[in-house]
């Protein structure tokens, strides 16, 4: 009963940067997944997805702006 339930912890675990990213619905859960996969078997790599899925998209700012601009223009 014990060994399921640690593989299931493990495996959440090991996806642990893919369901933050897609939590955050980052703009790169494609990418973040494939690295999460391929290498998140490294420590180097699973740090990698760790740190991208925390990180803040590009245009995230952007989308900000143009939605407080859209905001102004219709008041």
């Amino acid at each position: 009963m014990l060994v399921p339930v640690a593989v299931i912890l493990c495996v959440a675990m090991y996806f642990l940067p893919f369901l933050i990213a897609d939590h955050r619905k980052h703009k790169k859960l494609p990418v973040i997944f494939g690295v999460n996969l391929l290498l998140g078997w490294t420590v180097i790599g699973w740090a990698v997805a760790m740190v991208w899925a925390f990180s803040t998209p590009e245009n995230a700012s952007d989308s900000a702006k143009n939605q407080s601009q859209v905001y102004s223009e219709e008041s």
